[in-house]
């Protein structure tokens, strides 16, 4: 195999995931083969569909195609041939043929066309075709040697096709997924692998337009005001990446807690936000696809008003101290302020946190406070 031939392949693989035209950059194909232009055709059950090359020029795709599979017998050619074997054009259209059409007059003259190498896959859905062009005024027809290079890319670019055809599928999934994210009212960050953002739903963006006090978000990560906070966020980020699906880390029973809600302090008067840190497949697999491992949700109290204390005693059979409590430690505040709020001992909000644990089936604050945003996030 020619080193040139090799660097192709290599290039056609590196470039599947950016390819916008949707399948094999067929610009890289035009250079390597040392064509006019290539043009690639598919036929799925009754529905025919074709996109150039860039030096193809604006054409009329609709007349074109239909042109084109006047022009040649694809169907029967795609039927009858090898697959993956190239055939030439001029083995079964004769030069007079091709100067009488429509098509080489209107369309492949102008695009120095009119010879070309054609080369057909088939799968149960329909064939695809890929033609390599060159002038037929020139007279340069593609010789064996040429056809032989064409015949080893054709196995890739069925390949890069079934690849592309599947990354598009899963970001119509991911799309999908962040749009119902989008619906939610509250706000979620989603990082990737590397913990950089890859998505802010709508409530996100407001939040974070509208505060920015507490947290600072921007291509790197999100980070916490305070050096103690952030310490606490980045710790809960990375034990949500070793919890994902996608992770083989090592994760030590302590770190569990440390993946639940936690606080970051914004400056008074304005109340803290609650952070909840969990691996993306909790709010959605089809998210993931889009490259998301870790969720951020954001709780914020200015927004979301109080928690019902009334709503905690019936849900849970909380008595009133203990409701009150629960509601101030769900708004943000840590054990000690919200015992000096209600006037308690340190001793005693600690035996009235023992008992709330009992009674909402929790171990830790952490997961209490998640239990509480969740439910009852209103007065």
């Amino acid at each position: 195999m020619s080193d040139a031939l090799m660097h192709t392949i290599r290039q056609l693989y590196a470039d599947v995931s950016s390819c916008a035209a949707g399948g094999v950059n067929l610009d890289m194909l035009r250079e390597f083969v040392g064509a006019e232009h290539v043009v690639m055709t598919r036929v799925r059950g009754d529905m025919p569909d074709w996109r150039a090359c860039g030096h193809f020029g604006p054409v009329d795709g609709h007349v074109e195609l239909a042109q084109w599979m006047t022009l040649a017998d694809h169907e029967a050619l795609a039927s009858r041939s090898v697959p993956g074997r190239p055939l030439r054009t001029s083995a079964f259209l004769s030069a007079s043929q091709m100067r009488r059409s429509s098509l080489y007059q209107d369309v492949l003259r102008p695009l120095n066309g009119g010879l070309a190498a054609l080369v057909y896959s088939r799968n149960a859905t329909g064939w695809t075709g890929i033609s390599y062009c060159r002038s037929l005024a020139r007279g340069h027809d593609f010789d064996n040697e040429e056809l032989a290079a064409i015949q080893a890319l054709a196995p890739h670019i069925d390949n890069i096709e079934a690849v592309q055809a599947r990354l598009q599928q899963a970001q119509v999934q991911a799309d999908a997924a962040h749009d119902m994210l989008h619906l939610a009212t509250q706000a979620i960050i989603l990082l990737d692998a590397g913990a950089r953002p890859v998505f802010l739903n709508r409530s996100a963006e407001r939040l974070l337009a509208a505060a920015g006090d507490g947290l600072r978000l921007d291509a790197r990560g999100i980070r916490a005001r305070t050096a103690p906070d952030d310490r606490r966020l980045q710790h809960a980020i990375r034990t949500a990446l070793r919890l994902s699906p996608e992770s083989r880390g090592p994760l030590q029973r302590e770190d569990l807690g440390s993946a639940l809600p936690l606080t970051v302090h914004r400056p008074p008067p304005r109340r803290p936000w609650i952070l909840s840190v969990v691996p993306a497949s909790c709010l959605s697999a089809r998210a993931m696809q889009g490259g998301a491992q870790v969720a951020v949700l954001i709780h914020n109290p200015d927004d979301a008003g109080l928690i019902s204390a009334s709503r905690l005693m019936d849900a849970y059979g909380l008595t009133r101290r203990e409701a009150q409590l629960s509601a101030l430690l769900g708004q943000g505040e840590d054990l000690a302020a919200a015992a000096a709020r209600l006037a308690l001992s340190a001793g005693t909000a600690r035996q009235y946190l023992k008992q709330i644990f009992r009674k909402v089936g929790v171990q830790r604050q952490a997961e209490l406070v998640r239990v509480l945003i969740g439910s009852f996030p209103r007065a």
